[in-house]
């Protein structure tokens, strides 16, 4: 009864997904598309795979995102820069400019148009308040603005694609003055899943769009887990009735934190983990992007990026990490230590030379990111 029957139904895998949505099969078609749009994945976490919203189902998640975008404190006269990607049937930039529109807000549609002289242009002349964009492209370009105007600063801030990492949000805060640093999360195949209110500005945590989205938390078998324990995210849309999705594995990891916000919204809370399978082996140890991430954050760390090699017969664990900090040994010493202390068996691992290690500090914006999507891979196996 209820949602508790979705229990008894097999996780929906990304390749069973993809065999049964066009343009590879039709098995989740449920009537005729017409109208709306069909979007591809970036493909920053492999091939990327196609969705089909048609027009009911569009103008079905424009209804919720508005109220997701209002609880993020966006609202009606905001002037606001969209940095989203676009381009190559990508779709972040394509659905955030309809959900601005219908919001009421002045849309100035930049997509990845990265140049900051012009939006400095333009930020003078129309006075915006507001961006929103992934945070691997939209803070090289906010530091870069800020070098060029001291004055410059942006109110409210909301970003989605990737989590932002303590020291941009610190940045954001203290050099930018912004005052609503917000998240968004959602998928390509299913669109939005959580956003932040005020009370969860530069945490992990969002409300979930539980009247659009019905999310779980399971196991890798697929067992439902209480609230409190960490597990993989299933999505099972509510209001996407043509290609429906039932529980279906988005890749990313979260906890359903038990009971409710000090909002005073009703909806469910989840603490957003990020990619579930950001894991490489190096040596003998499974290190996770998310421990390394954690150990450094209240380090001056930027963007990080995690690379296996290998050095001669051993392998070699390459950390390239974009920091406005300057690339002193005291600064990289400072980084070791954070890991030998806070991530599992990693020191001693190290000292015995089961793998090398070697830190590349970089100036903000070195690290490639992706063409399509403007992410950072987080993960590089160069020994493939």
């Amino acid at each position: 009864n209820g949602t508790e029957d979705l229990t008894k139904l097999p996780v929906l895998k990304r390749e069973v997904m993809e065999k049964s949505m066009p343009p590879k099969g039709r098995d989740l078609e449920t009537q005729a598309a017409i109208g709306g749009y069909v979007t591809r994945s970036g493909g920053s976490t492999g091939v990327p795979k196609y969705s089909h919203f048609d027009q009911e189902a569009w103008r079905a998640m424009l209804k919720h995102a508005v109220l997701a975008f209002q609880a993020c404190g966006l609202e009606r006269g905001d002037r606001l820069a969209n940095f989203m990607s676009a381009g190559d049937l990508y779709g972040s930039f394509i659905s955030f400019n309809h959900v601005n529109f219908e919001l009421g807000v002045t849309s100035f549609a930049f997509a990845t148009a990265y140049t900051p002289e012009h939006f400095l242009d333009v930020w003078r002349q129309f006075k915006i308040n507001a961006v929103q964009g992934m945070p691997a492209g939209l803070l090289t370009l906010l530091r870069r603005c800020k070098e060029l105007e001291p004055s410059f600063k942006i109110e409210k801030l909301m970003y989605a694609g990737e989590p932002m990492t303590a020291a941009n949000k610190k940045f954001l805060v203290e050099e930018i003055k912004v005052k609503r640093l917000s998240s968004v999360i959602g998928t390509t195949e299913a669109n939005q899943i959580g956003f932040q209110c005020e009370f969860q500005s530069g945490t992990a945590l969002h409300h979930l769009a539980d009247e659009y989205n019905f999310i779980e938390v399971a196991d890798d078998f697929g067992n439902r887990l209480p609230d409190g324990q960490a597990g993989r995210v299933l999505v099972t849309t509510l209001e996407k009735f043509n290609y429906p999705l039932l529980r279906y594995e988005i890749g990313d990891a979260g906890i359903l934190v038990p009971g409710f916000c000090s909002c005073g919204r009703k909806s469910r809370v989840l603490e957003y983990m990020g990619r579930a399978d950001d894991i490489i082996c190096i040596g003998l140890m499974n290190i996770k992007y998310s421990d390394v991430q954690k150990a450094m954050e209240d380090l001056s760390v930027s963007q990080l990026q995690i690379v296996g090699s290998t050095n001669q017969s051993r392998d070699l664990l390459r950390l390239n990490i974009e920091s406005s900090e300057k690339a002193t040994p005291n600064f990289k010493a400072e980084i070791e230590a954070k890991l030998r202390s806070r991530v599992m068996e990693f020191a001693s691992h190290l000292d015995r030379r089961i793998f090398d290690m070697e830190i590349c500090l970089l100036e903000p914006g070195q690290i490639p990111r992706n063409p399509r999507s403007g992410k950072v891979k987080a993960i590089v196996d160069e020994r493939q």
